[in-house]
């Protein structure tokens, strides 16, 4: 079921918030960004009211029947939309709140609802406009802003991010999520150290947090600061021993200090880590897992058994990192020069469209007012499979350069690819 886009007038921003309008899968390869690493986690969750104990199917009927006798009445919508959706009846329940938002835009409890479950559904460009619109009208919520930012730093659309930071700072001065999506702005915009500072104290305060820890590790790590780096990621784990992926972050880090009697402790993290994400289905992290061990063996000098691992990894996940370009190599060691060269040439292919995609994501934080850029990013997006985030530049380019007829077509095709058929074809209407 398509969720039904919020293209009633009024109720968005003409320009995203932070500037005003005034200013000028088959296997699909793992986003990669120059700076950024990656991770998991929980989605931030907008504070929508909820009812005090789970409805019933004859609070809805009520609900209903309340719709029925006040069918403009925004708080009858909302209600009803609210039991609607805690009862699964989604296509109700969010027909309701668009209803709501449409009647009343300056009301903050339907576009709560719809952020909510807009982020549920993967729908970001509707998620980001109703969180776009609960900023214009001042809401309260902490986490209105700190998702938006998030989204935001995802797009790399970081000229956006100063004026909600500056607001949600004040709104919440002492939240550790304000400090830590902080960090993670500077270290962007390339304030490491001052990232790195904001890290350690919030890493002080909350030792058992596993973002905090795997990004002042790798920020530790990008600033070649190494030592401290395995500080504290020896410590996360010790808070966090069935991590996998902080397991992983610690083998890579002993890999990079280049200590031979850490070796067998990196193979050993590898191995462990390995287990843990094949247990607990973490499929993310399989490729890494093979790819980490396949290296401390390759530092072992166990050339066999890198080559099993590569291998490994390479099914698993064929671009990750330069695990085409270690496996090449090692084929050739074996004489295979033909399967190593192609192996290469495939990494080579890789390496480069990386590196014009990490291009393609400065161009457009740099030119964030340029509808080509983010024509450009839309492509990119298109080409790795995440159709989400293609949507939301396409969008972006069309709301800088209306009617443009290659956006259009892009975001027909996005659309229809995440299954947003109604919208696609709304799409297409527009095109002729």
């Amino acid at each position: 079921m398509a969720l039904l886009a919020l293209f009633y007038s009024g109720c968005a921003p003409s320009a995203p918030i932070g500037l005003s309008s005034g200013r000028s899968t088959s296997q699909v390869p793992a986003r990669f960004s120059p700076k950024e690493p990656q991770t998991l986690k929980p989605p931030l969750q907008i504070n929508a009211p909820r009812p005090v104990s789970p409805p019933t199917p004859e609070d809805l009927q009520r609900a209903y029947h309340e719709l029925q006798q006040h069918p403009k009445d925004p708080e009858a919508l909302i209600r009803y939309g609210e039991i609607a959706l805690a009862l699964g009846k989604i296509s109700a329940g969010t027909q309701a709140l668009l209803k709501a938002a449409r009647i009343a835009p300056s009301s903050q409890a339907p576009f709560a609802f719809l952020a909510r479950l807009y982020q549920d559904a993967g729908y970001t460009d509707l998620e980001m406009r109703a969180l776009q619109h609960l900023v214009s009208l001042r809401s309260t919520d902490p986490n209105v802003y700190l998702r938006l930012i998030e989204i935001y730093l995802e797009l790399h659309w970081l000229p956006f991010i100063p004026p909600i930071l500056h607001t949600v700072k004040t709104l919440a001065p002492n939240s550790t999520k304000v400090s830590f999506l902080e960090a993670r702005y500077l270290f962007e915009v390339g304030h490491t150290q001052q990232a790195i500072r904001i890290l350690q104290r919030l890493f002080a305060q909350n030792p058992q947090d596993e973002d905090i820890a795997f990004y002042l590790t790798s920020y530790l790590t990008a600033a070649e600061q190494l030592p401290a780096a395995e500080q504290t990621i020896r410590m996360a784990v010790q808070h966090n021993p069935s991590s996998a992926r902080l397991q992983l972050l610690l083998a890579y880090t002993l890999e990079r200090m280049g200590n031979p009697a850490s070796f067998p402790e990196a193979l050993s993290l590898s191995q462990n880590a390995l287990k843990t994400a094949l247990a607990q289905g973490r499929s993310d992290l399989v490729a890494e897992a093979y790819y980490r061990e396949g290296k401390a063996y390759l530092l072992l000098g166990q050339t066999q058994n890198a080559l099993t691992a590569f291998q490994q990894s390479y099914q698993a996940n064929p671009a990750f990192e330069d695990v085409a370009f270690q496996l090449g190599r090692l084929k050739m060691r074996e004489g295979d020069r033909a399967a190593g060269t192609k192996l290469i040439r495939f990494y080579e292919t890789i390496k480069n469209n990386s590196i014009r995609y990490g291009t393609a994501r400065d161009v457009v934080s740099e030119h964030i007012t340029d509808p080509t850029a983010h024509l450009r990013m839309a492509r990119w997006y298109m080409r790795l499979g995440i159709y989400n985030d293609a949507v939301v530049e396409y969008k972006e380019a069309l709301r800088l350069h209306p009617n443009d007829k290659t956006a259009l077509k892009g975001l027909e095709g996005a659309l229809l690819a995440m299954g947003r058929r109604t919208e696609a074809h709304q799409i297409a209407s527009l095109r002729g």
